[in-house]
């Protein structure tokens, strides 16, 4: 596999989850043609989320694809097993750092919190990372093909 394959997983998949937050916010507002006349706005939430995702890819992603990889799991199943486990870590911190917000709110909105807004955008970047370079990294990164 070469390793410009590996190197656009890397970049191109946080910014997965965060057209996840831009689809999502536009589909609260109500499908509201405004906000697609904001580009200040979109730019926004794009990069705020995308840059959530850098960080999880780079604090938790990387060292659990090194740990599945060295045990030989590298399916896909893997891959979102450890999705999972980076979604469930951020809705940790996130909940925690805002425990006077969240600590209002009922259990079906922090069970919610959880599915909507951390699992699924974290899902849909481990799947495009997982598309891009997912099959080759149960090869050498580096080996020409």
């Amino acid at each position: 596999m070469k390793l410009r394959r590996v190197i656009a997983a890397y970049i191109l998949s946080p910014f997965a989850g965060g057209i996840y937050w831009v689809v999502f916010n536009w589909q609260l507002n109500g499908r509201d043609p405004q906000m697609w006349r904001d580009p200040i706005g979109i730019v926004s939430i794009l990069g705020l989320f995308t840059i959530v995702g850098y960080t999880a890819e780079g604090l938790l992603g990387t060292p659990m694809l090194c740990w599945f990889r060295r045990r030989g799991c590298s399916s896909l199943r893997s891959f979102l097993l450890g999705g999972v486990v980076i979604a469930i870590v951020v809705w940790l911190f996130i909940s925690l750092l805002y425990f006077p917000l969240f600590h209002e709110k009922s259990l079906v909105f922090n069970l919610m919190f959880l599915l909507v807004g951390c699992m699924a955008p974290t899902l849909l970047s481990t799947i495009v990372g997982w598309f891009i370079s997912g099959r080759q990294i149960t090869s050498r990164w580096t080996r020409a093909e």
